[in-house]
């Protein structure tokens, strides 16, 4: 499933980084690019021009449902990642 956040500052790129790197261990380096870490693989693209975020989610282990995935990005977005989004610079 693919997440693209929109109005998001180089600021807020590298929170949001900061914040991947703390919860699943993958480290976003660069502005674009696949990463992994214990069996998921991610794909990210950020456009300093147009201020989005695209995060992609391209491999997870069998035993992860896809729906446990999405229900933990969903509640997050709409809890602290929504208050973290809307924050000022």
């Amino acid at each position: 499933m693919k997440h693209i956040l929109t109005n998001i500052s180089e600021q807020k790129f590298n929170k949001i980084a900061a914040e991947i790197k703390q919860r699943a261990g993958i480290a976003l380096i660069g502005n674009s690019g696949n990463v992994e870490s214990k069996g998921f693989e991610v794909r990210f693209c950020y456009d300093t021009t147009a201020k989005t975020l695209e995060l992609e989610l391209l491999k997870k282990p069998w035993f992860v449902p896809q729906s446990l995935i999405d229900s933990k990005i969903a509640e997050y977005m709409a809890g602290p990642g929504a208050a973290f989004l809307d924050s000022p610079e």
